[in-house]
């Protein structure tokens, strides 16, 4: 290393030309000549590329881990114990020797860094240990061994980030960490950095250490949306999150607006007329924006032999250009997004996902690739079309397609499972939903309480002030309902909401479409009930594999369930049947939230504990007439982006809150239960899940069952010893008493409800169908009401039987209970 001395305390060198000059014994006592001084060391080609990292301030040490590479060469004094970090390069540039890059925000100039490197004739130097800092303290070592080797590229990167992230820590807007994460990504995604470095970026100068992951997530969504092509935000958004001063001098570090792709007004913004910088001299100058030139498409050439080669080319190449394609049940499906009309006056964006048919694949390959075919008289490649069987082959590839799988398509934010928000439009892996055109929100707690919860509920409530709830319960129904779309991306399944009233225009439609507003922007999309289930699974197939994220079954006449129904309540994976194919095609259901509504709607079966049901009591002859003053759909569709704020504050606030109020999971819809019924109890409402009693009450299937243990145990008895085949069982209901009397009319009535004879004149002596019963008490097996159940084997698990299956009824806590229970039906048979 070559030294020059200081004047004491000083840091610049003594005498000039300095950065020539060479120490040696013959010529040391003149420059050293015992008098107290400092010593500085020169970098550069005369020290063999020896290179000083100067942080200037506290907040570059605190980076410099980060960015920088590690060195075990480092020194400093004792209020900035490690403000210099030494390396080797031999590639510093010949034209500079220290790159210094300072904080102008304000009066004056504040030091951030410095990259001395001593390059070419330059000179730079550095005050080593053993000398006096300016303050008066003494520099000493840290750490005194060979410094890394690197190189100029890889300083004056790191050296870039600590001054850019140094700006952003003293600018940081505390009041909305998560929009200025948001900013922030796309503005660097622009200035060319990828999703994966802003991540690490934005994860290392995050203030707030609580919430480092989800604002180093949020930008990296962001950077990824700019990737596909989404709009994002960029200089302007880091303006309004920052401030104009810092956002310029970030951009003036990065060099940003002065490259063609930069919008004309920012460039004009940050350089001024004709291509001189405002604020900073030494900044680079440039000529007006021009614009983007159009992609250059790679080209295939095809080949009599090349189907299969040519077929994976083509698919490397649109995977590359960022097709928006999908993988979804087995399908390659592409997203759709229409404006529609929401309401008078007002326009929507309305998404769907839509099969890939080889009409459109021919067409993007057209779009992202140059074909050329060989021309055998003029005897070179000349330009053609894709061929019809390379669209074919791609797309009968399941299963070897490089798309992402895609469980729905929103155009809501959503929350993801681990509580934080999905705001960024684009694809997200943690829910493999699709974000397109979200509405604008306003701007939303990073960390929300419970008085923002409260508050937030309220603007929900006040759209519900008018329905005529008949209780608490119905209300928590409806707050769900509103709620559960909004957050749909944190839990894998959730339950039906299903809406009830005993006349029609009671407002149950009207309700759903409140709902509809804040999460799609327009009517709840409804389909009727088919004539039969299998009908009924067609429809809705159809619009689960659209990746809808809302299906309401409406005005439902009668009973309302089925095993497709239940399944698509319950299976986060389920086979559909699509209208007009046979076969059947498995997607998950993740995006998608069911409803139904009907006058007196009877939910049937294993559905009752799939659904939970708001019921509305206008208690009037003509509801008809009746008016919402406050016309809440149309409030929502005004402001739709603060409905939808306040369903993500809800949540969000008691995510933060650690989830309290956790109740006992409902089975299968765990993730709702702890994110959208918890939230409603822990603000003080009804527990939602307690509407389930009375539909249960009112199940018919229930009711049946019900009634065939009633009348069996009255007529053939209760527990072990009154065991019997179903026949005999059979026999008895058909006893008389007299000629034309049952003797056991409840137990025929019961047996005939479950197990009816059907056809052309039914002998009314003879009306219970025996097979029918048979798979009735298969079915019912085991299944406990008010205690008791059918059952055919001992508590041993050994199935009895006399040639066919033998039945009794047992009392789960023995024999007296089941005795008791008898006696009970016997004087109050139903």
């Amino acid at each position: 290393m070559e030294s020059c001395p200081g004047t004491l305390p000083q840091k610049n060198p003594i005498g000039d030309d300095w950065q020539n000059r060479i120490i040696t014994k013959d010529n040391i006592a003149k420059h050293f000549n015992g008098a107290k001084l400092n010593v500085g060391v020169q970098l550069g080609p005369n020290s063999k590329g020896l290179t000083d990292i100067d942080l200037d301030c506290d907040e570059a040490i605190q980076l410099a881990p980060y960015f920088l590479p590690k060195t075990p060469a480092m020194f400093g004094r004792k209020s900035k114990a490690t403000s210099h970090l030494l390396y080797t390069i031999d590639d510093a540039p010949t034209d500079k020797a220290v790159l210094k890059l300072t904080d102008k925000i304000g009066k004056d100039a504040k030091g951030i860094v410095e990259l001395r490197m001593g390059g070419g004739s330059k000179g730079a130097q550095t005050v080593f240990p053993g000398s006096t800092h300016e303050s008066g303290e003494i520099i000493e070592w840290v750490c005194d061994e060979t410094p890394t080797h690197s190189d100029y590229a890889t300083l004056k990167l790191a050296v870039t980030k600590i001054a850019v992230g140094t700006i952003l820590r003293r600018n940081w807007p505390g009041r909305s960490g998560h929009a200025a994460a948001l900013a922030l990504g796309g503005f660097l995604a622009r200035a060319g950095w990828s999703p994966d470095d802003i991540e690490k970026f934005v994860h290392a100068i995050a203030p707030d250490k609580k919430w480092k992951k989800d604002s180093s997530r949020t930008a990296k969504d962001s950077a990824e949306a700019h990737a596909k092509g989404e709009n994002v935000q960029g200089f302007p958004g880091l303006c309004e999150q920052f401030g104009e001063e810092p956002a310029k001098a970030i951009a003036k570090i990065l060099d940003y607006g002065s490259d063609l792709n930069q919008s004309e007004d920012l460039y004009e913004m940050l350089y001024g007329e004709g291509g001189e910088l405002k604020s900073d001299d030494d900044a680079a100058t440039g000529t007006a924006s021009m614009p983007t030139p159009p992609i250059q498409r790679s080209v295939i050439q095809i080949k009599a032999d090349g189907l299969s080669i040519n077929s994976t080319q083509a698919q490397r190449l649109l995977k590359a250009a960022g097709v928006k394609f999908f993988e979804r049940g087995g399908l390659l499906v592409r997203p759709i997004t229409k404006e529609v009309t929401a309401s008078e006056g007002q326009k929507t964006k309305v998404a769907q996902l839509q099969q890939v048919d080889t009409v459109y694949m021919r067409d993007m390959l057209a779009r992202v690739i140059k074909w050329e075919r060989w021309d055998v008289r003029k005897g070179k490649w000349v330009p053609t079309n894709p061929p019809f069987e390379i669209a074919s082959t791609i797309l009968g590839r399941n299963g070897e397609w490089p798309f992402p799988t895609i469980d729905g398509v929103i155009t809501t934010p959503t929350m993801r499972p681990d509580g934080s928000l999905l705001l960024t439009p684009g694809y997200d892996k943690a829910t493999r939903l699709l974000l397109v055109s979200p509405p604008k929100l306003p701007t939303m707690p990073d960390q929300p309480t419970r008085d923002d919860a409260l508050t937030a509920l309220a603007l929900l409530e006040d759209l519900l002030e008018e329905f005529p709830f008949d209780n608490e319960i119905s209300q928590a129904v409806a707050l769900s309902a509103l709620i559960t779309p909004v957050v749909r991306g944190a839990f894998m399944m959730t339950p039906g909401h299903s809406a009830k009233a005993a006349t029609p225009s009671s407002g149950k439609s009207y309700l759903f479409d409140i709902v509809a507003a804040i999460a799609i922007g327009q009517y709840m999309p409804v389909i009727a009930a088919g004539r039969n289930e299998e009908e009924t699974e067609k429809r809705m197939g159809s619009a689960l594999m659209a990746g809808q994220p809302l299906i309401s079954i409406d005005n439902v006449n009668g009973e309302l369930g089925g095993d497709a129904l239940c399944q698509y309540l319950e299976r986060p994976s389920v086979e559909i049947r699509m209208l007009g194919l046979s076969k059947l095609i498995t997607v998950e259901a993740r995006g998608t939230s069911i409803f139904a509504t009907g006058n007196n709607i009877t939910l049937r079966g294993d559905i009752v504990r799939r659904v939970i049901t708001t019921t509305i009591d206008p208690k009037m002859e003509r509801p008809e007439l009746r008016e919402f003053k406050k016309k809440p759909r149309e409030m929502v569709l005004e402001n739709r982006g603060q409905y939808i704020a306040a369903c993500l504050t809800i949540c969000r606030a008691h995510v933060v809150a650690g989830r309290p109020f956790q109740v006992v999971p409902l089975g299968s819809y765990e993730g709702w239960s702890n994110t959208v019924r918890s939230a409603l109890k822990w603000l003080g409402k009804a527990d939602p899940v307690d509407s389930m009693e009375t539909t249960r009450k009112e199940d018919p299937e229930l009711i049946r069952r019900q009634n065939m243990l009633t009348a069996w145990a009255v007529a053939i008895g209760i527990g072990f010893s009154s065991r019997c085949t179903m026949a005999k069982a059979v026999h008895t209901a058909k006893q008389t008493s007299s000629p034309g009397t049952p003797q056991f009319s409840d137990l025929r009535d019961a047996m005939a409800a479950v197990a009816p004879r059907k056809g052309d004149n039914i002998d009314p002596d003879d009306p219970i169908d025996n097979d029918a019963l048979g798979r009735w008490l298969r079915s019912n097996n085991g299944k406990i009401v008010d205690g008791v159940r059918f059952t055919n084997k001992t508590s041993e698990g050994v199935v009895i039987s006399r040639g066919s299956p033998v039945w009794w009824i047992e009392h789960r806590d023995g024999e007296q209970a089941g005795q008791r229970y008898r006696e009970q039906c016997v004087k109050q048979p139903f």
